[in-house]
């Protein structure tokens, strides 16, 4: 610990170390691009002035032997649970040198994880990796993605059960904090450089897939029964909208690979990622924007969790990958028709919804969202959100076109207002 104390305080930045690990290893930047590499280079011979080799070779042999413990005590918790902290330790210290390694022991901790605290701490290892290096991980995660998910969708709980259930006991709590921790997961993927991992690689293309469906069904907020469960449903809104930037933007050139990847696999008919995401969004989109809003408004308003499954694969657990959507997505009518000439407020408690902090949060970002799906889906996303969605909500043509012209015109906060005022006139 003070070696690891002395390396962290001599650097800073968590760079790379003048040395290569033992057995052949490599640092990260030998087989990465050119620019990576001498960038790594010149950070080696920055701090071949700082850290002393012998220190650095100390490390090395300790994650040889730290590796050798996973390797011969497969079963073993306890071995398992102390490895965990001393790779965290290492991410920190030596930085980029560590990656080999944890190429190695990834799969390894969840081969070993039985239960879902277990896996909730291997990949909150995962995280921290991402984070720390970014796409310089990425032979790290590419490799391990379908690894990481298959274990996580075995105990992921049912995104249709409310929270409050969940908390009541160790086991359904467990699972509710893995589930927290996956999107998580997924969210850092797209935002630290690896997106190409969910969205470009056709050996991944099943996981992405119940990925997708995973977070459009978590995206109506069906759990959400209390304000701090709407941070999840944000993040959800987040995670959308770049997988709408990656396959449906100037991104979205997976056709080719993600086709042979479903060939491959065995899926639908050799559709590709992007017009599977297209398909869902086109389903599921537009309601899932007001039905996760009205959730907001009934929990922060004081009433009751009324949403009933209509994400990919309503009823079922959330790991169960069916690969198809399920659902037309045209939940049942609220209470109440909005005014007959405009988008009016309504309900007892609604006029207060507008000065609450997780409402104007969650509005704020379902409307980017929801502007996100418009410049990659176009009219028809508009026309289905507005006919479709909002008719089967209860809201007459007039409202519709009202909302429809809103949506289309380059003005976000004005949406804000319009769309929460929308949501506050379904509120009862």
């Amino acid at each position: 610990d003070q070696i690891g104390m002395n390396t962290s305080i001599a650097n800073p930045n968590n760079s790379t170390s003048p040395t290569t690990p033992p057995g052949g290893r490599g640092g990260v930047g030998s087989g990465s691009a050119d620019g990576l590499a001498d960038d790594l280079e010149a950070q080696k011979l920055l701090l071949s002035q700082i850290l002393p080799v012998g220190i650095m070779q100390l490390w090395f042999r300790s994650l040889e032997s730290v590796l050798s413990l996973l390797r011969n005590h497969a079963g073993n918790d306890e071995v398992a649970k102390h490895v965990l902290f001393f790779l965290r330790r290492m991410v920190e210290t030596i930085g980029t040198e560590s990656l080999p390694y944890m190429a190695e022991a990834i799969p390894r901790l969840f081969d070993m994880a039985r239960s879902s605290t277990q896996v909730n701490d291997a990949v909150l290892l995962v995280n921290q990796v991402i984070r720390k290096f970014s796409d310089r991980s990425i032979f790290c995660i590419d490799l391990n993605l379908n690894i990481i998910a298959t274990r996580c969708f075995s105990l992921l709980p049912p995104v249709t059960v409310p929270e409050s259930q969940l908390m009541k006991s160790e086991d359904t709590r467990e699972q509710y904090e893995l589930f927290k921790t996956f999107l998580l997961f997924v969210q850092v993927l797209l935002t630290h450089g690896l997106s190409s991992v969910v969205c470009q690689n056709p050996v991944n293309v099943v996981s992405a897939r119940k990925i997708i469906e995973l977070v459009v069904q978590a995206g109506y907020g069906e759990f959400a029964d209390s304000k701090q469960a709407f941070h999840v449903v944000r993040q959800c809104y987040g995670i959308l909208g770049s997988l709408a930037d990656q396959l449906l933007g100037q991104g979205g050139n997976d056709a080719v690979g993600m086709n042979r990847g479903m060939e491959k696999n065995g899926s639908d008919g050799g559709i590709s990622l992007s017009s599977f995401f297209r398909g869902l969004i086109m389903e599921h989109g537009g309601m899932l924007c007001f039905r996760s809003a009205m959730q907001c408004a009934l929990v922060v308003g004081g009433g009751v969790n009324i949403t009933s499954p209509t994400g990919p694969g309503a009823g079922s657990g959330a790991g169960s990958g069916s690969g198809s959507a399920s659902g037309s997505g045209a939940a049942s009518g609220s209470g109440g028709r909005a005014s007959s000439s405009s988008i009016a407020m309504g309900g007892s408690h609604a006029s207060d919804l507008c000065n609450h902090p997780t409402f104007i949060s969650v509005v704020r970002d379902n409307v980017i969202l929801q502007r996100t799906l418009l410049k990659h889906c176009g009219m028809v996303f508009v026309e289905n959100l507005c006919r479709v969605v909002l008719a089967s909500l209860g809201c007459n043509a007039i409202v519709c076109e009202e909302y429809s012209i809103h949506l289309v015109r380059d003005d976000e906060v004005e949406l804000q207002r319009v769309f929460s005022e929308l949501i506050r006139s379904r509120y009862r």
